[in-house]
């Protein structure tokens, strides 16, 4: 059972049926902490070519979003 909960597709179903079934437990849970990720990952000092990131995979499209829409570009990723 856990092993099938770790696949992206996986994960997504299982928030948006969270958001759609308890928007204030995701709220709390997940929009609330990947905005906090983003917000400390976007203040980071620019002296490093590169940030690497490691955040459970319910948080990575969250975090992703909020770090575009600061003007951050999509990265490449190097494994999935």
């Amino acid at each position: 059972m856990v092993e099938i909960l770790k696949t992206k597709d996986n994960v997504k179903a299982l928030m948006a049926n969270l958001k759609r079934a308890a928007p204030e437990i995701y709220g709390a849970m997940v929009a609330e902490r990947d905005e906090y990720m983003a917000r400390g990952l976007n203040e980071l000092p620019n002296k490093y070519l590169t940030t690497v990131a490691v955040m459970g995979l319910a948080h990575i499209d969250g975090v992703e979003q909020n770090l575009m829409a600061s003007g951050w570009t999509q990265a490449i990723p190097m494994c999935t």
